[in-house]
């Protein structure tokens, strides 16, 4: 009878720098409760301008491979299909009902994450290209929580390409 220790040599390695970034695009978002305050106003700036939030562009702080950005910061609307629109203006949208609902597992049908109609969450929010790359979305005067679980679903499928049957069930 034999027995082996297998050991990995330790020390050998340079340390890993974790980041987010490591896992490819980052959204962000911010809301604005107070648009009015300028206490607000002076916290806004300070987390929309340079160095922005996290630690990727701050001086003497660099990440070798993940370099910041020089990006202009203009917010824009991402574009949605006429049939969106057309869906987000043919109904009379409440605060207890913001946008179209989803379809959460059922007793014949089990699912991982809800199936989102096109317009759940409502129409795409402003959002900017930050220079630390990271996709920054405004949800001032938004239902955070429903654009949050009704976005989120999409989010995790476009960033895994899964096959549908690994996340659902029957």
């Amino acid at each position: 009878m034999i027995f082996t220790l297998i050991v990995p040599p330790f020390g050998e390695y340079p340390s890993l720098t974790l980041h987010p970034w490591i896992y490819g695009q980052q959204f962000t978002f911010f809301s604005n409760e107070r648009p009015g305050s300028e206490q607000m106003a002076g916290l806004a700036d300070a987390f929309l301008n340079k160095p922005g939030f996290g630690t990727r562009c701050m001086k003497d702080e660099p990440l070798l491979k993940y370099p910041c950005k020089n990006t202009t910061n203009e917010w824009t609307l991402p574009q949605v299909s006429a049939s969106v629109t057309n869906l987000l203006l043919a109904h009379q949208w409440t605060s207890d009902d913001p946008s179209p609902s989803c379809q959460c597992s059922t007793k014949n049908k089990l699912i991982m994450l809800p199936e989102c109609p096109e317009g759940a969450g409502g129409r795409p929010p402003p959002q900017r290209v930050q220079s630390s790359t990271d996709i920054l979305q405004d949800l001032t005067e938004r239902n955070i929580s429903d654009f949050l679980v009704k976005t989120y679903p999409s989010l995790i499928r476009s960033s895994f390409i899964l096959p549908k049957a690994l996340y659902a069930t029957t």
